[in-house]
């Protein structure tokens, strides 16, 4: 809309014709006439005289004008001011929706290097097992004639006698798992830890990673269009 436009419909909603409009302003008829013709633009003393009259604001003209009829208005201060707000603000939001976009596409690749390079992937376990703490100089295979958990209650029965061994009350199975074999066994602080068995797991990427890393990406190209189109 052009500033003419938009100051006639300013009187326009008042129902003022523009001789009691010009009388309520302060200026002549003629000149308002130029003005709601954009034959003239007001100065700074006229363009207060009808933000009294009309009651509107500079953020509303801001929004009515297009830009280049609120370029033309730029030697009045306030919209001056108002000019170098609005394009600070434009330029920050500029800024916001760039680094968004960064950041949304670097998340959404990694998200999708990340499902595709670990589906299908298989990966072997290996579970040690430490059947109770050691004491100081006590030797490292103290606990060896005792069987593994799994097995310990079946044996147990075939082998009551174990219960009078001190070593009975010392028992205290704990597990690691390592994707590393550290051969038939290793030692851990007081503990001494036997291989037990070793698994495949084929690794699966969470069921959302992929579609999320899309949905970044796409978001990311929507926020390079939005801020080109700023």
């Amino acid at each position: 809309m052009k500033f003419g436009s938009f100051l006639k419909q300013q009187r326009e909603s008042k129902e003022w014709r523009q001789p009691e409009a010009a009388e309520n302003i302060g200026i002549e008829q003629s000149y308002l006439s130029k003005l709601e013709n954009d034959k003239a633009i007001p100065s700074p003393e006229v363009f207060e005289k009808l933000i009294d009259a009309y009651h509107f604001t500079i953020t509303d003209l801001g929004k009515t004008l297009n830009d280049s009829e609120f370029e033309k208005l730029k030697d009045i201060v306030a919209v001056k001011d108002f000019i170098i707000t609005h394009k600070k603000q434009q330029e920050k939001s500029l800024r916001a929706w760039l680094v968004g976009g960064l950041l949304a596409i670097m998340l959404g690749s990694a998200m999708l290097t990340y499902g595709y390079s670990i589906d299908g992937v298989e990966e072997t376990h290996y579970l040690y097992e430490s059947r109770g703490q050691l004491k100081e100089n006590e030797p490292r295979y103290l606990y060896a004639d005792f069987p593994n958990y799994h097995s310990f209650k079946h044996r147990l029965a075939r082998n009551p006698e174990w219960k009078s061994s001190p070593l009975f009350a010392r028992l205290d199975y704990q597990h690691q798992t390592t994707p590393q074999y550290h051969g038939p066994f290793y030692d851990l602080g007081d503990r001494r830890y036997h291989y037990e068995n070793s698994t495949k797991i084929t690794k699966k990427a969470h069921v959302l990673t992929k579609p999320l890393g899309a949905m970044f990406i796409v978001g990311s190209l929507a926020a390079f269009f939005i801020s080109r189109r700023w």
